[in-house]
């Protein structure tokens, strides 16, 4: 289902068929900075996996870093 092209970037090989697997997918797109963060305890409180799966994430990182910030903000 998931691939990565020449640059490392990933791709859908194929369109994930439950619900719940098309939500999970968005997760590899999410930016490496967002990623790094998590992976050291440093994401807002309010971002949980329920979070990122449930709303909507801009597909360019630097959106996403935005997004994030102004849920760290708020």
């Amino acid at each position: 289902m998931l691939d990565h092209d020449r640059k490392g970037r990933p791709v859908l090989t194929k369109v994930p068929g439950p619900r719940y697997q098309r939500r999970l997918a968005r997760l590899a797109f999410l930016s490496p900075r967002i990623q790094q963060a998590i992976v050291e305890g440093r994401q807002p409180l309010g971002l949980s996996l329920e979070h990122l799966v449930r709303n909507p994430l801009p597909l360019a990182w630097e959106e996403q870093e935005q997004f994030i910030a102004r849920l760290a903000a708020s």
